[in-house]
């Protein structure tokens, strides 16, 4: 299947909802980095369509922007963005589409501590007819890495970008290690990697 991607596109994220693949990855333009995005149904890859392009995001071979939808629509897509100086000083930001990619809201920052610190290892998924459950690795008490211990914390958001809730999950994590997340029947499931004070770690 020919790729819809261009010229030195990388770290591309692939799911699949109702008979269509939808996937994004990264560009390099100029000197700016782009998240693009494409859906592939009946044999046809859609135009790729740009959710955003800035100079500062923050483009990382382990870390990179995913995408998700839900059942009313609403395309979700998540990529981070550099927040100070810092070389692990980034944000994770969230833009809506309802068109189908076409045009994509102004992103909003899940997290709401302000701390210029590490903040992604995203996962998402639907967790209501429009809304999506998002889980992330949240640097906010670790101060540069001098102070305290990663977070992974919790939120659901719904298409209009409103905040059901916002929980902290666990305290103590692996800094660097990616996150996943299934539906269950009672709800969903989160998977990550522990770290204990004595640096023994599992998932």
């Amino acid at each position: 299947v020919p790729s819809p991607t261009g010229p030195g596109s990388n770290y591309p994220f692939l799911t699949s909802f109702e008979g269509q693949l939808l996937m994004t990855w990264t560009e390099k333009v100029g000197e700016e980095h782009a998240v693009k995005f494409a859906s592939y149904r009946d044999g046809r890859w859609t135009k790729p369509a740009v959710v955003v392009q800035r100079r500062d995001l923050f483009v990382n071979w382990a870390d990179f922007p995913s995408i998700t939808t839900t059942p009313d629509g609403t395309l979700f897509v998540h990529f981070l963005q550099k927040s100070g100086e810092g070389t692990y000083a980034y944000d994770v930001h969230l833009s809506t589409s309802s068109d189908g990619g076409r045009t994509w809201s102004p992103s909003r920052v899940i997290h709401d501590d302000g701390v210029q610190a590490e903040h992604g290892f995203v996962s998402m998924m639907p967790v209501r007819d429009d809304a999506v459950g998002i889980v992330w690795l949240d640097g906010r008490e670790m101060k540069g890495h001098h102070g305290g211990e990663m977070t992974l914390r919790y939120a659901r958001i719904d298409s209009r970008g409103r905040f059901a809730r916002q929980d902290l999950l666990h305290k103590g994590v692996c800094e660097c290690c990616s996150t996943g997340m299934v539906m269950a029947s009672n709800g969903p499931v989160v998977v990550y990697r522990d770290r204990s004070e004595t640096e023994i770690r599992a998932i």
